[in-house]
């Protein structure tokens, strides 16, 4: 199976295919998310007291992210965006910062001793799915230690803008008036 086919290409983590299949139902069963390092937060509408745990999916030939959390793998987001700040002595993430306008993801601040240097707003989109009952198929064929023909579901591509313009028209005008910047993770 071609990761990019019309299959789910990792759930909690663990890409389909790379991993053992010992592996992959292990974290299945799990239910952890590695990136937010405890249990995934992507709840089943029908059934709360699980989780979905799906982070990339295979559509028309690619990989598309579809876990905001996915995003958080080595930190990376966040050293990426060190560049963009006033150099200083240290650095931290702060996450979920309520303000007008909604709360901001994450801020990655830069600091000299006990003084704020520069700060800059982090948002994170993964893209939403439709027909998620596919995903969830994936899921359990895969518990069973089987994968079967390509799954139905799609990419909410109008819903996963709307939601960023939104965010986005919100805060940028609050980051705007500080100076700061908003960045923004597809």
């Amino acid at each position: 199976m071609s990761a990019f086919e019309k299959h789910p290409a990792e759930f909690y983590g663990e890409l389909i295919g790379q991993e053992t299949k010992e592996e992959i139902i292990g974290a299945l069963r799990a239910e952890e998310c590695p990136f937010l390092a405890k249990r995934c937060v992507k709840q089943r509408k029908s059934d709360p007291s699980r989780t979905i745990g799906s982070c990339t999916v295979g559509y028309k030939g690619r990989p598309l992210v579809v876990c905001p959390h996915r995003f958080l793998q080595r930190r990376q987001i966040f050293l990426d965006c060190i560049a963009s700040l006033e150099p200083a002595r240290q650095y931290f993430v702060v996450p979920e910062v309520a303000m007008p306008g909604g709360s901001i993801d994450y801020f990655v601040v830069s600091s000299n001793d006990e003084e704020i240097t520069d700060y800059a707003g982090i948002e994170i989109q993964g893209l939403d799915t439709t027909g998620s009952g596919g995903i969830w198929g994936a899921r359990e064929d895969l518990l069973r230690g089987e994968l079967a023909p390509p799954y139905q579901y799609g990419i909410n591509w109008k819903m996963s803008a709307k939601t960023i313009l939104v965010q986005m028209h919100h805060k940028a005008a609050a980051f705007e008036a500080l100076g700061k910047k908003l960045i923004l993770v597809l």
